[in-house]
């Protein structure tokens, strides 16, 4: 499989918790823009083309500066094939595009189509956070698809990364893992009893661990395991959502 390309990160609702409350709602808009490509034969046979489309978030009302920090977090999810460098949306997909011409220039016997999609989301658009969610769905040939769902979270008044340390006072590592394996537990309906590894899940040391793949929603942080971070792909992504009023408590 050729690809010069990976995930995109992208983004859209708004926030009301405590910790991000009306009077913080941001007066910063957003625009959601597209991006199409398609190989020269789709008009003709769509069934052995190769399509590109991306949607993602343009804040122009905020600091030059900023909006070019948030758009380098967003275009350094592209995987180039070249360490150290980063592609454009643009480029991303004249080289899906690319790859799939050489595929089938190498490979004229094969007869299937590719495609690229990102469905993107803005979570949260406030005056301290900015948590942006992407859901791409890949095929370049095989039994199935990639899919894989991935967040940026940044601080909109300086472009650094909007960690959960940021509003969580220390210490609060081990017990919101604790609320995470709750989740965990109640998302895949398995017993209190039931070991991880006994259900098909391969945690290192068959121990629970919140990831570092998450973003922040209206009603508590989300954490995603993609497809193979911690099971087979036949058990499919495992989505949890940890509610704010659980941290009661811990909020800086």
């Amino acid at each position: 499989m050729r690809t010069g390309f990976v995930l995109i990160v992208l983004a859209g609702i708004t926030f009301s918790c405590s910790q991000f409350s009306k009077k913080e709602e941001s007066k910063t808009g957003f625009e959601i823009k597209t991006f199409h490509a398609e190989s020269e034969n789709c008009k003709s046979d769509s069934s052995l083309c190769a399509t590109f489309d991306v949607s993602y978030p343009v804040f122009p009302q905020l600091d030059t500066a900023i909006q070019q920090i948030i758009a380098d977090r967003l275009n350094a999810t592209l995987m180039t094939g070249q360490e150290g460098t980063t592609l454009s949306v643009e480029e991303a997909g004249r080289n899906f595009i690319a790859d799939f011409s050489k595929t089938k220039a190498e490979m004229p016997e094969f007869s299937m189509a590719w495609y690229f999609k990102s469905l993107s989301k803005v979570l949260i658009n406030s005056d301290t956070l900015i948590s942006i969610q992407t859901d791409v769905d890949v095929f370049t040939g095989g039994a199935h698809g990639m899919y894989s769902t991935s967040f940026v979270n940044i601080d909109p008044k300086n472009g650094a990364l909007y960690l959960i340390d940021s509003f969580l006072k220390p210490g609060y590592q081990e017990y919101l893992n604790e609320l995470g394996l709750e989740e965990f537990r109640k998302e895949q309906e398995l017993a209190d009893t039931t070991s991880l590894e006994d259900a098909g899940f391969t945690f290192p040391e068959n121990r629970f661990q919140l990831n570092e793949n998450y973003g922040f929603r209206k009603e508590g942080i989300v954490f995603f395991y993609n497809s193979y971070e911690v099971a087979p792909y036949s058990m499919g992504p495992t989505e949890i959502i940890i509610p704010y009023e659980k941290l009661s408590g811990w909020f800086k």
